[in-house]
């Protein structure tokens, strides 16, 4: 029993460790302005294509027959099925 002690203790120390870790990777991140600015530019091409993705199903579903019997694209659906209204 005494080998499985030690080891919850080592890991729950180590997750300790690895969180203080990440708060201060995050605060660093947080309180330099260079690194905002280079967060945000890694950020922007993510929502500019999600932004296009669904720009471009709303498109393709406004331009199809709403009482079409195949949606439009299969890349269009929505997780719950066809028709997304």
């Amino acid at each position: 029993m005494g080998i499985l002690r030690s080891t919850y203790e080592f890991l729950k120390q180590a997750s300790i460790a690895h969180a203080k870790w990440d708060y201060e990777v995050s605060m660093s991140i947080i309180h330099n302005r260079k690194k905002m600015w280079i967060l945000l530019l890694l950020l922007l091409p993510i929502v500019a294509v999600s932004l296009a993705d669904a720009g471009a199903c709303w498109a393709a579903r406004r331009l199809t027959h709403r009482r079409s019997i195949r949606p439009a694209s299969s890349w269009c659906r929505s997780p719950s099925g066809w028709p997304r209204d």
